[in-house]
């Protein structure tokens, strides 16, 4: 009796241990086969799961001992080009659809969502900052204008999304930005030094 109670017992905990899954669609749908993930370490790439697309669709039900982090869901080679890259944090299913042509969208998870939605708004500001440059600005007001909204998404995104695992991400992207006007080769410099300052390594 008590042997079958402690078997129940462990299929009971192995059940609530039991972890969630990423799912999606790709189109078009003949252009893809096979989808493996790896888990990105501080150490590079650790193989997790495989399986097949098939008619555009697939899940990988993530194993009991997948940790909560980042993961690089490669669709072909070279597999340094071709991936996506998604946070698992074993709470939430992870949805969503990619197309060749207009990308990665989130259908389920609010993490992947805010991560997605920071650099995607975050780009698009720190190329107006590029722009200004390339067209040779000289106007100090919209230099100051374009340096305060990247401050502004930086910082709201960080205080809006603590304890998440997209906030490590966030964070570790923020990016140099000076606090006055200064030349391109000035600003160079300045953000290959900073480039790696709120980056930590170990976690």
């Amino acid at each position: 009796m008590r042997v079958f109670l402690r078997f129940c017992i462990f299929f009971i905990t192995i059940s609530i241990q039991a972890q969630g899954s990423i799912s999606g669609n790709f189109s078009p749908t003949k252009d893809f086969k096979w989808l493996i993930a790896y888990e990105l370490t501080p150490n590079g790439e650790r193989y997790t799961k495989d399986t097949a697309v098939k008619d555009g669709a697939f899940t990988l039900e993530m194993p009991v001992t997948a940790q909560a982090g980042m993961y690089r869901l490669v669709y072909a080679v070279p597999q340094d080009e071709f991936y996506i890259d998604i946070i698992y944090d074993k709470k939430e299913e992870v949805k969503f659809n990619f197309d060749l042509q207009d990308g990665l969208t989130i259908t389920n998870s609010i993490e992947n969502k805010w991560y997605n939605e920071y650099f995607s708004k975050i780009t698009t500001a720190q190329d107006r900052l590029l722009e200004y440059y390339e067209l040779g600005k000289d106007s100090k007001k919209e230099y100051m204008t374009i340096l305060k909204e990247l401050q502004t998404l930086q910082d709201t995104y960080e205080e809006n999304h603590a304890n998440t695992i997209a906030h490590k991400f966030i964070k570790a992207n923020r990016s140099y930005l000076p606090t006055e006007y200064m030349n391109l080769e000035t600003f160079l410099k300045n953000k290959k030094q900073h480039h790696f300052d709120h980056l930590t390594i170990n976690d």
